[in-house]
């Protein structure tokens, strides 16, 4: 998915999606579960007690990597959301 797959939404409601949210806000929902989904199987596995040194750091990579994955995603929407901010300025 690139920026420009992206749409802003926000439109009128329709049976569709009728919560109004844009793309981008599914995009930062879906990367957030992900990341918690990985966050939960490290504390799973910890709370086993015997966890080997490979599989604890194969999981706390796992869980570096889609940290990373969402703070980008979030930064994409706050960079779409101040442009959109700016042009509503400058037309009102």
């Amino acid at each position: 998915m690139t920026s420009q797959d992206i749409k802003l939404g926000g439109g009128p409601l329709d049976a569709a999606d009728p919560s109004g949210n844009s793309e981008i806000t599914a995009a930062v929902d879906s990367v957030a579960d992900q990341y918690a989904t990985t966050l939960n199987d490290l504390l799973t596995n910890a709370s086993g007690g015997s966890m080997d040194l490979a599989e604890t750091t194969v999981l706390t990579t796992r869980v570096q990597q889609q940290q990373a994955i969402l703070e980008m995603v979030q930064g994409v929407a706050k960079a779409a959301t101040d442009q959109v901010k700016g042009l509503g300025k400058r037309i009102g």
